[in-house]
């Protein structure tokens, strides 16, 4: 293994222990009990860790995830399981969110790949492209995930678009989630003092 590739490793490991301790701080932040574990709010201790990294949501694992939760509730599964939610559809629904956010990561870097005079400008004609570039490498599983709700890949392959153009200028434009995450913590964390 090449020194450079030693040094990627190193650096994702690093970004997904500062993810884990994100959604550590998140739930602690944001006061959560046991009431509070569900899918969307540990989605929302997610996108407040969230980092603008290439391959984020691709290499995000949900063990990430469960081990932030775990900090805070070391049987969060057992407490699950009491209240009668089931921590593996807990869990599913987190990879389904997190693949959903991966998939609209790849198809943003797959439209930055092109140049600037190819790439789409609305959502229909990127979910047309998207599908295209996506049939013609034989990936028909993707193909049918992007169609899946309509030209909703192409709405957010544009906006991770944007997101990255911006910050190629050093401009960071915050992910959605992010923000309302964001907001929703801090309003916790003010109303406390």
């Amino acid at each position: 293994m090449s020194e450079s590739n030693i040094n990627n490793d190193e650096a994702a490991v690093e970004l997904y222990a500062q993810a884990a301790a994100g959604i550590f701080s998140y739930v602690v932040d944001c006061k959560f009990d046991e009431s509070h574990l569900n899918a969307s709010n540990l989605f929302l201790a997610i996108e407040y860790a969230y980092r603008r990294h290439p391959r984020f949501w691709r290499d995000l694992k949900i063990e990430t995830v469960a081990d932030g939760v775990s900090r805070r509730f070391p049987s969060w599964r057992q407490i699950l399981d009491q209240s009668g939610k089931r921590p593996n559809t807990v869990l599913k629904e987190l990879e389904e969110t997190i693949f959903m956010n991966a998939f609209d990561e790849a198809n943003a870097e797959m439209l930055l790949a092109l140049p600037e005079s190819e790439r789409p400008t609305n959502a229909d004609a990127a979910f047309l492209l998207i599908s295209k570039i996506l049939s013609q490498k034989g990936l028909q599983k993707q193909v049918e995930y992007a169609e899946r709700d309509g030209y909703r890949c192409g709405e957010e392959a544009l906006n991770g678009l944007y997101r990255l153009t911006q910050g190629q200028r050093g401009i960071t434009v915050e992910r959605l989630g992010t923000g309302v995450a964001r907001m929703y913590r801090d309003a916790v964390v003010n109303r406390a003092y």
